[in-house]
């Protein structure tokens, strides 16, 4: 349970369990809770992306950069699981300037891909064609030529896979059969997202809408930080673990559990 103190979880659809088990330790990390004391919580939204601060440190102890709700309008709310107590005090919340953020931005087109893993740096292009939420073609680049994709569009949120083989340039690994996972948004002819290749490489990838000179400019993108919202959360317990969950619903629907209690974790 240490690993899991803070978990991050987008329902219906993206509960803590699908998330652990498809992007593993990505959705969720440790964070050492006091006993008998508040935990301090700061959350902050900009966009697609936030971050979950613990007891005032100036680092995150979560990043989530790519949320999976589709919500761009919403409330705060603040609850605990059935049967179990929880404690909030000194709830704060502070608007931003709204990011222009939209979605329904279509999949279909030819895309140039960069994977910044940690494995290496990948390069590849997909093309792509889209019949309702049903996604298919072809990846070609440093994991395979003619790669067949297939995956789903949901609004702008894509989820795709296909096989590949593994470089054999790659110092990390010997070449083989592998299959590559690849999620996130598309906004206009720009997007971005989580990627790992099966037992091999996890990290990020960005999409440009052309291919050739000048396919790979501004990779990464820019960050940008309007549409924030800020809310520090006192949390207190009774006598046993106290899951506690905050959710912010405004450009997205941002749902944060951490566990804070008395005796042992299950």
């Amino acid at each position: 349970m240490r690993n899991h103190v803070v978990q991050y979880a987008a329902e219906p659809g993206f509960e803590w369990y699908r998330l652990r088990r498809e992007w593993p330790w990505v959705y969720e990390s440790h964070a050492d809770l006091e006993l008998e004391r508040w935990t301090k919580v700061k959350i902050e939204v900009a966009g697609r992306g936030a971050k979950l601060y613990l007891n005032e440190s100036t680092k995150p102890t979560l990043i989530v950069d790519g949320l999976k709700g589709e919500d761009l309008r919403g409330v705060v709310a603040l609850w605990n699981y059935t049967n179990e107590e929880a404690y909030f005090s000194n709830v704060r919340i502070t608007s931003a300037v709204a990011q222009p953020v939209r979605n329904g931005s279509d999949v279909a087109g030819t895309w140039a891909v960069r994977y910044l893993s940690d494995a290496g740096v990948l390069d590849g292009s997909m093309i792509l064609s889209r019949e309702g939420n049903k996604v298919k073609g072809t990846w070609s680049g440093d994991l395979g030529q003619g790669c067949i994709v297939t995956g789903t569009w949901r609004d702008g949120y894509v989820e795709l896979s296909f096989p590949g083989e593994w470089p054999k340039e790659s110092q990390l690994g010997a070449p083989g059969p592998v299959t590559a996972f690849l999620a996130g948004w598309i906004d206009g002819d720009s997007g971005k997202g989580r990627l790992r290749v099966e037992g091999r490489s996890d990290g990020r990838w960005w999409r440009s809408g052309k291919t050739g000179a000048g396919a790979s400019d501004g990779w990464p993108p820019r960050q940008t930080m309007p549409d924030c919202i800020t809310c520090p959360v006192h949390l207190g317990s009774g006598n046993r673990v106290l899951p506690s969950t905050f959710s912010y619903r405004n450009s997205q629907t941002a749902s944060f559990a951490f566990r804070a209690g008395f005796g042992k974790y299950k």
